[in-house]
């Protein structure tokens, strides 16, 4: 509540909460709901994911990493540039990144007129309750997620699914499959793969 009310007193005012959003992306309706999008009272929007986890995590690092000459791409992503994008680093110089997550920006074209985008953690300790928004996002980044997501929807278009990732981040389907991973669910060889 103090973290909201601070908010608040910097001019922030709650404009939509759960909001329902469809998106043409690739031929495709891509439909899903956004946490939170505020409003200044100078006119800026931003869109707000709410965290309820764990430690609160800077939103850049969550949505996309950087390439060296070390990183070791997964085999389904070598050589696909759509996944690739160029950001600048905390000096200001130019990096080249790679998307991994593509949450909020997305809400951010699906919602439009959205300046800022970040979260709200909602965490366990006063520490991890507040906002983390991320720096820089502009009109580049969107249209960099933009081209991504249609990236992967068109490789669902045309049923492309292999090879699988080598590993997740998020492996929910261990949970949902009562124990067994994902290559114990899925009859690869209907899918284009071997097993």
């Amino acid at each position: 509540a103090r973290k909201q009310a601070c908010e608040a007193a910097e001019g922030w005012e709650t404009e939509q909460i759960e909001s329902k959003f469809e998106m043409e992306i690739g031929g495709f309706v891509v439909a899903g709901r956004v946490d939170r999008v505020d409003r200044h009272r100078d006119g800026r929007r931003r869109v707000l994911d709410y965290k309820t986890r764990g430690k609160l995590e800077d939103v850049e690092k969550m949505h996309r990493t950087r390439i060296t000459g070390a990183t070791r791409w997964p085999a389904h992503l070598e050589g696909v540039d759509a996944v690739r994008c160029v950001a600048l680093d905390d000096k200001g110089k130019p990096v080249e990144k790679r998307w991994e997550n593509l949450q909020v920006a997305l809400y951010s074209a699906a919602i439009g007129g959205v300046n800022e985008l970040g979260y709200f953690g909602l965490g366990a300790t006063e520490g991890d309750v507040g906002l983390r928004m991320w720096d820089g996002f502009g009109e580049g980044d969107r249209d960099s997620a933009m081209r991504c997501a249609e990236w992967v929807v068109s490789r669902v278009a045309e049923k492309a699914f292999w090879p699988p990732a080598g590993r997740t981040k998020y492996d929910d389907y261990e949970t949902l499959a009562m124990g067994r991973g994902l290559e114990d669910m899925i009859d690869w060889r209907r899918m284009g793969g071997v097993a």
